[in-house]
């Protein structure tokens, strides 16, 4: 039954990474020596304080890809692990 507990978790913590307004902030990511915050559109991830942006592609219970493309139609992709992700209220 533990493990059951813990994907309720999991759950739980993907439906708070897909509302939208949700601000958090990844371990070991600065911007300007402060953490990086980022926030959660409908669909996408933004950077705070910035004009970076990036598509949802993936979204699961332990992980979200993105991606983006660049002017000349190149594709960038990263990936957010939850354990790497605290909340900010």
């Amino acid at each position: 039954m533990k493990n059951m507990t813990n994907i309720a978790k999991m759950k739980e913590f993907r439906k708070v990474m897909e509302t939208p307004g949700t601000k958090f902030n990844i371990a070991g990511q600065t911007f300007a020596g402060e953490p990086a915050v980022y926030e959660v559109g409908k669909g996408w991830i933004e950077k705070l304080g910035s004009t970076y942006m990036m598509n949802v592609g993936y979204m699961g219970n332990t992980k979200m890809d993105l991606y983006t493309f660049d002017m000349m139609h190149n594709k960038t992709t990263a990936t957010i692990k939850f354990k790497d992700v605290t909340i900010i209220k």
